[in-house]
């Protein structure tokens, strides 16, 4: 693992002492200088400026709602509960598929059940969850090589009411949405 790359510089805004990792785009805490350094990607179409748009007005929604004394727990309204039957549909027809091969296979030994028995517990394997999984390669941050991050993750957590994390994992990975 390498030593970290610690330098000191003052903010160009606000002129904050900032100390920084060379590794990694620097920031400033108070006046949010350099936050986003890159320019936001251009909008393609209607679709993604629509997208962007309701994604705006529903972060100045939910930052109206908390600065007003609302509370981050989830709630049960149509959208929840709209979210909730869809998932249970979409995992639903998972377990039916993995159910109705398996039932063809075993009522159907040694006729041509088998064949559709196949072909439906295939489907079901194909829309099977599966988690992510991190490369073995990922350096994992421990607590004391990055308390503040910690902090950060653990105050995010509190908010929203939940507990923090155990590990910090680190990858290459960048997400191409906003």
């Amino acid at each position: 693992m390498r030593a970290v790359e610690e330098r000191t510089t003052s903010c160009p805004e606000c002129g904050t002492a900032l100390r920084a990792d060379g590794r990694f785009t620097v920031w400033c805490r108070d006046c949010d200088w350099n936050v986003d350094p890159q320019p936001p990607p251009q909008e393609a179409d209607r679709l993604e400026r629509a997208r962007r748009l309701l994604a705006r007005r529903y972060g100045e929604k939910l930052l109206a709602e908390i600065t007003a004394g609302g509370s981050l727990r989830a709630r049960r309204d149509g959208s929840a509960l709209l979210a909730f039957a869809l998932a249970l549909a979409v995992h639903g027809v998972t377990a039916a598929l993995l159910l109705g091969g398996l039932w063809c296979l075993t009522a159907g030994w040694g006729s041509a059940a088998m064949v559709p028995g196949a072909v439906l517990l295939l489907f079901g394997w194909a829309l099977w969850p599966r988690a992510f999984r991190l490369p073995g390669t990922a350096p994992v941050l421990l607590r004391e090589d990055a308390p503040e991050l910690y902090a950060l993750v653990d105050d995010v957590a509190r908010v929203v009411g939940t507990r923090g994390v155990d590990q910090v994992v680190v990858t290459p990975r960048r997400s191409t949405r906003a």
